[in-house]
């Protein structure tokens, strides 16, 4: 089964993908977004194999979302652009992406989409999607420095990072937490590519657990395993966690 996103801001053309995909029952619908930010969260938590992704939405568009995820390393996502206008195509091809298709979807093309995708999945064990959930199943251990010796942890086991002093306090959950011998940005540094986002000088955040952003407030809400976080975020940093 192939897990997809459908990220569009006119809710004819969502649905336009969601009746044409109702014959293939190999790929499900796992979620919707009309706007990119939603979209991000939403890769995160449901883990799509394939992103329809539209190009032209309000704000920003396809083409800052897929920027985004290559900044944090998550490039092999098979993305299919979703677009009115065919001037994009060569930009789109440069990207990388899987695929290119013109709305409104015919049906046909979209079979034959599919098919090379379903190819390729068969043919390249390991690539695309599989490689973004294994980002966040498993990863490579990080290893920091304790007073005692090492500490090693799988990225997605960290829901933030706590500035003290010189040190650092790793927290795994609400409370429990370990001591580490490195300052908050040394960290920062070690973890650009593992999909963690600087919020306040103290504050380092894993975004797989990022929930919410209160503006008003300026705090930013986690959620990890049924226990929810409000973590503070600077003016500073408000332009990093308003992407």
């Amino acid at each position: 089964m192939h897990k997809v996103l459908i990220v569009d801001d006119e809710p004819k053309a969502r649905q336009n993908i969601i009746n044409s995909l109702k014959v293939h029952e190999d790929f499900i619908i796992v979620a919707e977004a009309d706007n990119c930010d939603d979209a991000f969260k939403k890769i995160l938590t449901e883990k799509p194999d394939i992103v329809f992704l539209d190009i032209n939405m309000p704000q920003e568009d396809g083409f800052d979302l897929l920027d985004l995820l290559s900044k944090l390393g998550i490039e092999n996502l098979s993305i299919i652009f979703l677009t009115a206008y065919n001037e994009y195509a060569i930009k789109a091809i440069k990207q990388g992406v899987f695929d290119y298709l013109l709305k409104p979807v015919d049906p046909e093309e979209l079979k034959k989409t599919l098919d090379r995708y379903r190819l390729k999945k068969t043919n390249s064990f390991g690539e695309g999607a599989q490689r973004l959930k294994e980002y966040f199943r498993q990863g490579n251990k990080i290893k920091f420095n304790t007073n005692k010796g090492y500490i090693y942890f799988l990225p997605c086991d960290i829901i933030y990072i706590q500035a003290d002093g010189s040190y650092s306090k790793v927290f795994e959950s609400d409370i429990k937490f370990c001591h580490v011998s490195r300052n908050l940005k040394e960290i920062e540094e070690q973890l650009v590519n593992e999909g963690f986002l600087r919020v306040h000088k103290s504050y380092l955040i894993n975004m797989q657990y990022l929930s919410s952003y209160d503006k008003k407030n300026r705090y930013c809400t986690l959620i990890k395993n049924g226990f929810t976080l409000n973590i503070p975020v600077s003016f500073r940093f408000t332009k990093n966690i308003s992407f």
